[in-house]
Formats: structure tokens, C-alpha cells, sequence
């Protein structure tokens, strides 16, 4: 059990000298009765501690957390990590086909949908000059006045602002009169070359 000074050095920070505190009755029961409080609260304050952490509760709240705690943080083992790899790689294999098809299927839908575009201002052409152009006048005439015979005599700026290319970099492919009709209007797929099957086969204006 400390002493009186011990006890109020804890209580004041160390700055309580025996010295400063005259021994008076009056002092005296002052000190002795504050002292008398500090050590019952130290003795109380440690033994609640220590029935506390007799309680079942306090061992089941503190330390069973610390163990899942524990255990969540192991890594993976080698063999989940191989079988989520063969997992992946297996998707992958299945995916990747399907993915390189969808460009191809993308551009054959710009193609259709661009000479669907053509055929509105060959539409108008005609309307204002009575004609369409030729084979040798071509789709340039919907973007610049022609100078070869037959001149359009009410050609007007504005059909179309740039002479149109497929999905692939080549030109579509205008002919008057046509071998299906008034003119012919198709682009010739992917590889650019008559004839061809899946995404190389020529895309017809009006064809699905």
C-alpha cells in the first residue's frame, strides 16, 4: 500500500512535496481522508479488472474474434488458384471466337445501312435532272458536278458531302443500267472481290 505522499504525488502529477503540505490536525484529516478514497478507488479499480477478466464473456468477446480474425487472412492455396485459372482460361476459349466475329457483323450492318444512304440521294438526283447518273459518271456525281456527257442540267450542291467507302476502306460499286435492275448498288464485303461467302460475300442494296 503507497504512502500519503506517494499517493498524492500519483494524484497531482509527481508535484506534491512532503514539505509544502505542513502536518496540521486539520491538514492531517484532510490528507488522510483523501488518501483513504485514492487507495480504496486503486484497490476497487483492480479488482473489478481482474473479475472481468475471469467473466466467460470477456474471453468469448476478445478472443475468439481474433482468431477468425486470424484465419480469414491465410492466403489461397495452390491448387485454387490453379483450378481458377483453368476456369478462366476455359471462358476465354469459349468467348474469344464469338467476340472476333462481332467487328465483321458490325461493319456488314454500316454497309447496308450506307447504301440505304445512296440510294435516298440517287433518289434525289434523279428527281432534279430527270436521270441517274452513269456507270461512268459514277457515285461522285451526288458529291461534285459532272463533266462528262450527260450534264445534269439542274444539279444542285448537297446530294452527299463525300463520295461514300464500306465499312472495309473500298468503294461501293455502281453500275447503270444494272444487272438486277435500273442500277446496281453493292459493296464487296471484307475482302473486296466479287462473289465470297460469310463476311466476304457482297452486301446488295436492299439484302439482309
Amino acid at each position: 500500500m503507497p504512502n500519503k505522499c506517494e499517493l498524492m504525488n500519483i494524484s497531482t502529477g509527481g508535484t506534491f512535496l512532503k514539505k509544502d503540505f505542513p502536518r496540521t490536525p486539520f491538514k492531517d484529516f484532510w490528507l488522510s481522508s483523501r488518501t483513504q478514497a485514492l487507495a480504496w478507488s486503486l484497490e476497487e479499480g483492480e479488482s473489478f479488472l481482474e473479475r472481468v477478466r475471469e467473466k466467460p464473456f470477456f474471453q468469448k468477446r476478445f478472443s475468439r474474434p481474433y482468431k477468425s480474425i486470424h484465419r480469414s487472412r491465410s492466403g489461397f492455396t495452390l491448387i485454387e488458384i490453379m483450378v481458377v485459372v483453368i476456369i478462366i482460361g476455359v471462358l476465354a476459349a469459349l468467348a474469344v471466337p464469338r467476340i472476333m466475329d462481332k467487328p465483321d457483323v458490325a461493319r456488314s450492318i454500316a454497309a447496308r445501312q450506307d447504301l440505304a444512304t445512296i440510294n435516298q440521294a440517287l433518289k434525289l438526283y434523279k428527281l432534279d435532272n430527270y436521270s441517274l447518273p452513269t456507270t461512268e459518271q459514277g457515285l461522285k456525281a451526288l458529291v461534285e458536278k459532272p463533266s462528262v456527257s450527260p450534264i445534269p442540267p439542274n444539279w444542285s450542291q448537297g446530294y452527299m458531302e463525300f463520295t461514300p467507302r464500306d465499312p472495309w476502306g473500298n468503294d461501293y460499286v455502281y453500275l447503270r443500267p444494272g444487272k438486277r435492275g435500273e442500277y446496281d448498288l453493292y459493296s464487296l464485303g471484307a475482302d473486296g472481290q466479287e462473289g465470297g461467302e460469310e463476311v466476304n460475300a457482297d452486301i446488295w442494296l436492299g439484302s439482309r
